[in-house]
């Protein structure tokens, strides 16, 4: 017999001796256990969830047993699997415990798991538990989500909660419940909205928009408009839902670009390998902060194509080659390497077919060359004297 099951058997006979024993008694028994073993750091395993589990499928009373724990200051933990048996059993004490265990901060998750779980939710309980909720439970509903353990009716309370966080964890765990990568029919339209409004993270976010378009324009209207911007989602959803999008509705995010957005790397990517959007862009007299944002990066074909049209709307060869430094200069290792590899990136354009783009292509080289050689003397001076 492994010493794990020794212990397993160890705790259910405890349980059954004490289900039989007054309540507050051991109520405050187990508590005080708690309270020594977390001073002395023996926090794990946790045998006494366990053995209250066993408890409240033992004992005549599960609610007693629920005010007892409360009353001697238990956490979560230790109440909630009285509450689950008072739910089971349909008890009157059901909707007044759950009142308490959601007024009360140590409590409320033992509160908001039953609550959100049970078949039976008592009238008037449900906008508690929603106005309780915020972004700490957002991990736990959506795995209870996944795993359809929320009735209909709180699902769809979910999934329509003021905390976007709450609400996209939901959307999430109905996206990952079996079979994966689908959403209830009666849930679509609350599903979008949630997913729409709060997502932020790119794992799901990918194949969640590579699967509707739709969804990512609309992911990506909202945080143009919204004052709140990109600044709660993740950098590689915000670039998933920029690539998955096509032609039509990149024109349209060019056109509801507002006067006090200011971040350039989201039109970068509306724009992307498109010269046709670009040219709009360029067009566009109020997005002229932005003309030439498109161009940062390391030039190749399609950067060529861009470059001519920033050149045809009256950009300098000068102004061009700047654009592909972008707004940030960052490297790792020594600064010479860094601008060799710009030298090495605008060596193409010094022998283009077009003489506009050998022009850019020389300005570009010769600005990198004296940025190299201004990088090595610094560093020989290092290497002598340190920094």
């Amino acid at each position: 017999m492994s010493f794990s099951t020794i212990l397993i058997a160890a705790a259910k006979e405890l349980a059954n001796n004490w289900s039989s024993q007054d309540a507050k008694n051991i109520a405050e028994h187990i508590v005080r256990y708690e309270l020594e073993a977390r001073a002395a750091s023996l926090t794990w395993p946790r045998w006494s969830s366990f053995v209250a589990e066993i408890l409240a499928s033992k004992v005549q009373s599960p609610p007693t047993w629920a005010r007892a724990f409360i009353k001697a200051g238990a956490d979560s933990g230790l109440v909630m699997p009285f509450l689950q048996a008072t739910a089971s059993s349909a008890d009157p004490e059901y909707s007044e415990l759950l009142k308490v265990c959601l007024k009360e901060p140590r409590l409320q998750f033992a509160g908001i798991s039953v609550g959100l779980t049970a078949p039976i939710l008592p009238e008037g309980i449900l906008p508690m538990i929603m106005s309780a909720l915020d972004d700490r439970f957002s991990n736990w509903i959506e795995a209870e989500c996944m795993r359809l353990h929320i009735p209909d009716d709180r699902l769809a309370a979910l999934l329509t909660h003021t905390d976007c966080s709450v609400a996209a964890a939901a959307a999430i765990g109905e996206w990952e419940a079996t079979p994966r990568g689908t959403v209830r029919e009666s849930f679509k339209d609350l599903w979008r909205a949630a997913i729409i409004s709060g997502l932020e993270r790119q794992y799901e976010g990918e194949e969640i928009f590579r699967k509707d378009l739709s969804l990512a324009f609309e992911w990506l209207q909202l945080r143009i408009k919204d004052k709140r911007g990109f600044s709660y989602c993740s950098d590689d959803l915000r670039k998933v839902a920029l690539q998955v999008i096509d032609l039509d509705q990149r024109k349209s995010l060019l056109e509801q670009i507002g006067d006090r957005f200011w971040d350039s790397e989201v039109i970068h990517g509306i724009v992307d390998d498109e010269p046709e959007i670009y040219a709009i862009l360029l067009h566009n007299q109020k997005l002229k902060r932005f003309h030439l944002s498109p161009l940062a990066g390391k030039p190749n074909s399609v950067w060529i194509s861009k470059a001519l049209l920033a050149l045809g709307a009256g950009y300098s060869a000068s102004e061009v080659s700047q654009a592909v430094y972008g707004g940030f200069r960052f490297w790792s290792g020594n600064e010479s390497t860094y601008w060799a590899q710009w030298v090495e990136s605008f060596e193409p354009l010094v022998t283009h077919d077009d003489p506009r783009i050998r022009t850019v292509g020389q300005i570009g080289k010769d600005y990198s060359l004296a940025q190299k050689d201004r990088a090595l003397a610094k560093e020989r001076l290092e290497d002598i004297y340190g920094r």
